[in-house]
């Protein structure tokens, strides 16, 4: 009788307890952070982990009224089960505690990084719209990069060696190739700039000394040559697009992408052969 006025009274707790935390994270709005991070639907995952509190709050209830009854042969599997549920509880509040704390690293990075990329406008700049892909993709990168390199110390307080060796094995790869990474997106933005303002310039030299009206002289009738476009803006494209050739051949190397490297070198030569016999 005892036993079971445990699991009644204990039932009406953990569904007391249960419903708590359920209203509890609907105010911190989980659903909705996780549907707009991962963008997929994040719905019940509240409920999800309320209903599981429940079954763990339960679990402890039934071995404790299997015990007041003095059946110790039924209740020593869960015991044992109740005992490693109660040695893991440490290592997950650690490993929420660092979770959160990536967490909350990231968003502050990923938010920083925006808001010197809106300031310095670069989107505009770039003239890539109001969507500003640059600046998003870049507050992206910084925010899961972020995460994924706090992963391995996530798992390793979860003392779940077996996954955490091989996850941290791989965030060093991806780490180590971070800098390569860098320096060929850097090289690539550099070469864009220099390409641009060369296209600019040389546009504007060519139509000033009367480049514009040699199709003409030799007689072509059009008003473009190509989509009504003039020869000194087609030729300072070429230019522009050879420019960009280079840097990309170069920065593909300094990537270290493999047989990419190899088919670049090879279409940067045919490029300029085809250039030449133009």
């Amino acid at each position: 009788i005892l036993a079971i006025v445990i699991i009644i009274i204990g039932y009406f707790v953990a569904k007391i307890i249960s419903s708590l935390v359920a209203k509890g994270l609907g105010k911190t709005g989980i659903d909705e952070k996780l549907s707009k991070l991962l963008g997929v639907s994040g719905d019940g995952t509240e409920k999800g982990i309320a209903k599981f509190i429940f079954y763990v709050l339960m679990l402890f209830v039934v071995v404790f009224a299997l015990g007041q009854a003095g059946e110790s042969e039924a209740i020593a599997p869960l015991q044992n089960v109740v005992n490693d549920i109660l040695g893991f509880i440490p290592n997950l509040i650690g490993a929420v505690v660092i979770g959160f704390v990536a967490y909350i690293i990231a968003v502050l990075a990923k938010n920083i990084l925006e808001s010197l990329l809106n300031a310095g406008r670069v989107d505009e700049r770039l003239g890539l719209g109001e969507k500003k892909p640059i600046t998003s993709s870049v507050g992206t990168v910084a925010f899961f990069g972020i995460l994924l390199f706090m992963l391995p110390n996530v798992l390793e307080a979860l003392k779940l060696e077996q996954i955490s060796e091989p996850i941290s094995g791989m965030v060093d790869q991806i780490f180590a190739y971070v800098p390569s990474l860098f320096s060929g997106i850097v090289l690539l933005a550099i070469g864009y700039l220099v390409a641009l303002i060369v296209q600019k310039v040389l546009a504007n030299v060519l139509e000033s000394i009367g480049t514009d009206k040699l199709p003409g002289k030799l007689g072509y009738a059009g008003e473009g040559l190509i989509a009504g476009k003039p020869l000194s803006l087609i030729i300072s494209y070429v230019v522009m697009a050879s420019i960009l050739v280079v840097v990309l051949s170069q920065a593909i190397t300094v990537m270290n992408l493999g047989f990419i490297s190899d088919l670049t070198e090879g279409f940067v030569e045919g490029y300029f052969q085809f250039l030449g016999a133009i």
